[in-house]
């Protein structure tokens, strides 16, 4: 193959994948809403950018109204020492209430108004 010609096949490559990666990012925001798609408009939606913390603790006192009063071990990821406080539970009945002394492993997420129940299960 002779120099020129491989010149032209280097240029017309870098010709296509130019036009390529100039295309690529507008055709990927298209705007779809995919909860028009079958089955996706009842997908829960979780806030992605709240962090999740898990500990371990005993059941003070449960009430759906005021939320799960917790004693929980220190949670060194947000800095906090053993102590007893209460968390919110979700709007959506999602969380079977537990009996009040058992001891649980729970998940929680911050929100504007403090701080909220993901997950609660017995200790094993």
């Amino acid at each position: 193959m002779s120099y020129a010609k491989n010149i032209r096949t280097l240029l017309a490559t870098t010709a296509v994948l130019s036009a390529f990666a100039f295309t690529t990012p507008i055709m990927a925001n298209t705007g779809h809403d995919m909860s028009t798609m079958h089955n996706m408009s009842d997908m829960p939606h979780h806030e992605s950018s709240a962090a999740s913390y898990h500990a371990t603790g005993v059941v003070k006192s449960w009430s759906q109204e005021s939320g799960v009063s917790l004693t929980h071990a220190p949670i060194p990821e947000l800095h906090w020492p053993a102590m007893t406080m209460t968390f919110a539970l979700p709007s959506a009945p999602a969380i079977k209430p537990l009996a009040v002394g058992s001891k649980v492993n729970f998940s929680f997420i911050q929100t504007e108004s403090g701080y909220q129940l993901t997950e609660i299960t017995p200790a094993q």
